[in-house]
């Protein structure tokens, strides 16, 4: 296994930038059903290649080798995790030294996670808009993963990263330091509202009974959809500003998977929200169909990840 089971997906090995600067960056999405492919050119950033392989009889890591054989060796890859893969928690900081936390995880969480404490793999970020020293840990399964890595290895793939797909939509954002709202959304999945400033993630909310907007015209959206989202938004925001006390967002930013959403903007707009704007894909995605944007919208932001990251270690 070539992931360390502490901090995994942030302490593992990856290559140098200049190793990066003239090749390909890949990330693959295992979901229940399909595994998905997308190649970055690292210098371009845009995308060269997707490909999705339904499963039918083959299982999740038969799928994944499938479609490694079409990453070059030494591009880095990233394995993006589906929600049904993990689970998210935001627990009291422990008062120990930093190096110790890693240690401490599986005894902080043991009683909040349906899985064996011997089959966790976890990490953590500190949580940046808590007023009270607070971090997220991200949990998932060593038996889920364990298959995945070694389909990987077995292809000699340079898996430089494990992510939530949860962390990802901010990858899309330039860093500024004033916040700005996305609400995102995979096709048929739970709709997410997130805050971002300077390229962290502040606020990260699942909004049930969403995942179906893409099915429905402008007519039926403003038949009462529409209005429940705008008081969700509004709720993420009072939030953010009231509870967290942080200065107000100025920039609402939709990527959402419907043909419908010129109009989605315009409502918005015409419900008090100022600036907002659907999130372009298109200078990453300049072959691809909107279809198909929406589709892998998540892996180019994982690749995005990787190449911000390599470019923070140079500067830094």
């Amino acid at each position: 296994m070539i992931l360390k089971f502490v901090r995994w997906w942030r302490n593992v090995q990856r290559k140098s930038s200049g190793q990066l600067s003239g090749g390909l960056v890949a990330a693959v999405l295992v979901q229940e059903q399909k595994v998905s492919l997308l190649l970055l050119d690292s210098r371009s950033r845009q995308v060269l290649r997707v490909e999705t392989l339904i499963l039918q009889q083959q299982t999740a890591e038969q799928g994944l080798l499938e479609l490694a054989a079409h990453i070059p060796t030494e591009a880095p890859v990233v394995l993006v995790l589906s929600a049904e893969r993990y689970q998210l928690l935001t627990i009291e900081k422990p008062a120990v030294p930093v190096t110790e936390i890693p240690q401490a995880l599986p005894w902080l969480v043991k009683d909040l996670l349906p899985w064996p404490q011997d089959d966790l793999v976890l990490d953590y970020l500190d949580d940046q808009a808590s007023a009270q020293p607070k971090i997220q840990v991200v949990a998932a399964q060593a038996s889920y993963l364990q298959p995945l890595c070694k389909a990987l290895n077995y292809r000699q793939k340079n898996l430089i990263s494990i992510v939530p797909d949860e962390w990802l939509a901010p990858h899309l954002l330039p860093k500024h330091p004033q916040a700005v709202l996305l609400l995102a959304q995979q096709p048929a999945q739970d709709l997410v509202v997130q805050i971002v400033r300077d390229g962290q993630l502040l606020v990260s909310r699942k909004l049930r009974g969403f995942s179906r907007i893409s099915d429905y015209g402008l007519a039926e959206l403003s038949n009462g959809m529409l209005d429940s989202l705008l008081l969700e938004v509004q709720r993420s925001l009072d939030y953010f500003e009231a509870q967290l006390r942080q200065p107000p967002v100025r920039e609402i930013q939709l990527l959402l998977p419907t043909e419908e959403l010129p109009g989605i903007v315009q409502y918005f707009a015409q419900n008090g929200f100022a600036r907002v704007s659907a999130l372009a894909l298109q200078q990453w995605m300049p072959l691809l169909s909107h279809q198909e944007q929406h589709e892998y919208w998540l892996l180019l932001a994982a690749c995005l990840g990787v190449l911000q990251e390599v470019t923070d270690e140079v500067v830094g």
